[in-house]
């Protein structure tokens, strides 16, 4: 017997994006994979989101390294999200920091901030760990259908 949940239509966003920027260094690859800031997305403002937001610019490798540093995870993923932003403007107050990456840094600030109405519109769930119980409850699984014709 297979189930097949009826879930509305959601993917994940990574906060940081492009992919193949920020996987080209290991902190910037640990921040993007970081499960708070996989954000379950409906479709359409995931959609609207890419086609009106820049992408997220990163810093030189020692600055994104204080990014990581001050990044603190949090329960919900608009807590993550804050929390990054927050990680990036402490990091840019180091004295190590180049004057560019500084300004760098303000703008990733800047182009992270606009993914905020995005989020917050199209987020399907705030918690990061949830179960199906409060999935079905705030009608993001709509039915559970059993397949019998397989």
């Amino acid at each position: 017997m297979i189930y097949l949940l009826l879930v509305r239509n959601y993917n994940k966003h990574h906060i940081c994006f492009p992919q193949s920027d920020w996987n080209c260094l290991d902190p910037t690859k640990y921040l993007r994979e970081q499960e708070g800031l996989k954000v379950p997305l409906l479709i359409e403002a995931h959609h609207e989101l890419h086609k009106n937001v820049s992408i997220i610019p990163m810093m030189g490798e020692i600055a994104m390294e204080r990014v990581v540093m001050e990044y603190i995870p949090d329960e919900t993923y608009i807590g993550c999200y804050t929390n990054l932003i927050q990680a990036f403007e402490n990091a840019i107050k180091y004295n190590d920091i180049k004057p560019a990456d500084r300004k760098i840094g303000a703008l990733a600030i800047e182009m992270l901030s606009h993914q905020e109405p995005y989020l917050k519109d199209g987020l399907i769930t705030n918690k990061i760990r949830h179960n199906r119980r409060d999935l079905k409850r705030q009608g993001i699984i709509l039915a559970k259908t059993k397949i019998t014709d397989f």
